[in-house]
C-alpha cells in the first residue's frame, strides 16, 4: 500500500529512521562481544539462530564452488564476464598513483601508495541474493593487489558462490549479519581478521559496522534504500515501478513521493497496488514495509536549498516541468517548511548544501559537491 501524508507529518518519519539505528545497535552489541570472546563457536550459534545454517561448517568448499559455477547458465556466465570486464578496466583507472616530485632546496616530496593486505566484502544473499555486489567489491580490490580477499554471505545463492569462483576467491563463508561483520573484525579460527570491511547490509549490518568502525577498516555507515521522487505531474506507472524497486530491497527501505497534486499522489497509490500483484515476491504480513512507499503531498513547491538538510535519501529523481530528472546517489534533503532558512555555513559538518542552480539547467548541476 501507499499512504499519503501531509508534509508536516515528515519529521516522525526522520525520527523513527533515528530510532530504528539505535535500537539494532543495542541488538547487535552482545552478538559483537560473544564473537570476540569465543569465535567460531559463537559465529556458528547465531548462523544457525540467524542464517539457518545446518551442518558445522562455515566455509564453502571448493567442491560447492565448482559445482555453483557448473550449474548457471551460459548466459549468466556471459554477464559475469562482461560486467567483471568493465569492473576491472574502471577501478583501474581509479588506482592512486605513486608520486615524487624534487623541489629545488633538495627536498623530495611524495606519496607512496601500497594495498591492503586483506579485506572482506559482505554480500546480501536474503530476499534477493546480489552476485554483482561481489563483483563491485572483489575486483577493486584485485585491481589494486589486496592478497586475501573474503566474503561472507548468509545463504549464499548459487548465482553467488559462482560469481565467486568466477573471479578465483576461495574464501568463502556462510555467514551473514552481525556476526559475520564481528568475524571479519576480529578473526576467528575459520574467518580471517581482514583490515576492511565493505558492502551493504541491512539495519543490523550497518549498526554492526558503525560499533566497530576503528577497530576495523569500513567503506560507510550506509543506511538503507531510499528514494524521494519530485513530481508536479509524470505517468503514474512509471512512477510505481520507481518506488517498488526500491523499497522491494529491505524492510527498511523508503520509497517517498513529494508533489504537488494530491490527485497524482491518489493515482499512483493505484498503481502501486496494481504492480504489487505482478511482483513474484509479494510482502508478508509478516514483513508488512518491504513494499510500502510514502507519499507527501506538499501544498506548495519550495526549493530544497532553502532549508537545511534533514535527511539524507540515497536517490533522488526530478520529475517536474521545471526541473530535470536524474538518477543518481547523492546527499540529499527533505523540505521542511517549519524550519527557519539558514545559510549553508551554519550546516553542521558532513552536511551538503546546495546552491540554488537553474531549475532548467543540466544534470550536471545536481552533482555531489566535491568539498
Amino acid at each position: 500500500m501507499l499512504r499519503i501524508l501531509p508534509l508536516e507529518d515528515a519529521q516522525s518519519f526522520i525520527t523513527r529512521k533515528a530510532v530504528r539505528l539505535a535500537e539494532a545497535e543495542q541488538t547487535v552489541a552482545p552478538i559483537l562481544d560473544a564473537v570476540r570472546r569465543r569465535g567460531d563457536e559463537a559465529v556458528l550459534e547465531y548462523a544457525r539462530q540467524f542464517d539457518g545454517l545446518e551442518g558445522d561448517s562455515l566455509a564453502v568448499s571448493a567442491f560447492e564452488l565448482r559445482a555453483a559455477e557448473a550449474r548457471v547458465s551460459p548466459e549468466f556466465h556471459a554477464a559475469l564476464d562482461t560486467a567483471a570486464s568493465n569492473i576491472r578496466e574502471y577501478a583501474a583507472l581509479q588506482l592512486p598513483r605513486e608520486t615524487s616530485f624534487q623541489f629545488h632546496d633538495g627536498r623530495r616530496l611524495g606519496q607512496i601508495v601500497r594495498p591492503l593486505e586483506s579485506m572482506g566484502a559482505y554480500i546480501p544473499a536474503g530476499r534477493y541474493p546480489l552476485p554483482s555486489t561481489l563483483l563491485m567489491t572483489a575486483i577493486p580490490a584485485q585491481v589494486a593487489g589486496v592478497k586475501t580477499i573474503c566474503v561472507t554471505s548468509p545463504r549464499p545463492s548459487v548465482e553467488i558462490l559462482a560469481a565467486a569462483k568466477f573471479l578465483n576467491v576461495t574464501n568463502v563463508f556462510r555467514v551473514g549479519g552481525a556476526q559475520a561483520i564481528a568475524a571479519l573484525a576480529f578473526g576467528t579460527a575459520t574467518i580471517p581478521k581482514v583490515d576492511r570491511i565493505v558492502g551493504p547490509g541491512n539495519i543490523y549490518v550497518t549498526a554492526a559496522k558503525k560499533a566497530l568502525a576503528g577497530e576495523v577498516g569500513i567503506d560507510f555507515i550506509a543506511g538503507p534504500t531510499e528514494i524521494v521522487i519530485i513530481a508536479e505531474d509524470a505517468d503514474p506507472k512509471q512512477l510505481a515501478a520507481d518506488m517498488l524497486a526500491q523499497a522491494e530491497h529491505d524492510v527498511e527501505a523508503s520509497a517517498i513521493l513529494l508533489t504537488t497534486s494530491r490527485s497524482l499522489a491518489e493515482r499512483v497509490a493505484t498503481e502501486v497496488a496494481r504492480q504489487l500483484e505482478t511482483l513474484p515476491r509479494r510482502p508478508s504480513h509478516a514483513n508488512p514495509f518491504a513494499i510500502t512507499a510514502r507519499s507527501f503531498c506538499v501544498r506548495r513547491w519550495t526549493p530544497p536549498w532553502t532549508h537545511p538538510i534533514a535527511w539524507r535519501p540515497s536517490i533522488w529523481r526530478f520529475m517536474t516541468p521545471r526541473c530535470c530528472r536524474t538518477s543518481s546517489t547523492l546527499a540529499a534533503f527533505l523540505l521542511v517548511p517549519t524550519v527557519p532558512r539558514q545559510p549553508a555555513t551554519t550546516l553542521p559538518d558532513r552536511t551538503m548544501s546546495c546552491p540554488p542552480p537553474a531549475l532548467r539547467g543540466s544534470a550536471a548541476d545536481y552533482r555531489r559537491p566535491t568539498s
